[in-house]
């Protein structure tokens, strides 16, 4: 059992907190996809501190034009 939680880890746990190591490149990544278990309020503080607010500005314009079931017509 030891050896799945190792390998589990090696396989899945580091290559995906290995994304945060260049906060800049995840930035530019999550204008075109989603990560798994980064709530859309925590990505968009993390492209705010980490590439701006215009950068966070699009990622929410991104992440609304790949969910348009969340985005509500504005009255």
């Amino acid at each position: 059992m030891l050896n799945d939680v190792t390998q589990t880890l090696e396989t899945i746990g580091l290559p995906y907190l290995s994304q945060f190591d260049d906060p800049r490149a995840l930035s530019s990544h999550l204008l075109t996809g989603d990560i798994p278990a980064l709530e859309p309020p925590n990505a968009t503080e993390f492209v705010l501190l980490h590439s701006g607010i215009e950068a966070a500005s699009r990622y929410v314009e991104a992440w609304l034009a790949r969910h348009p079931q969340f985005s509500a017509p504005l009255e």
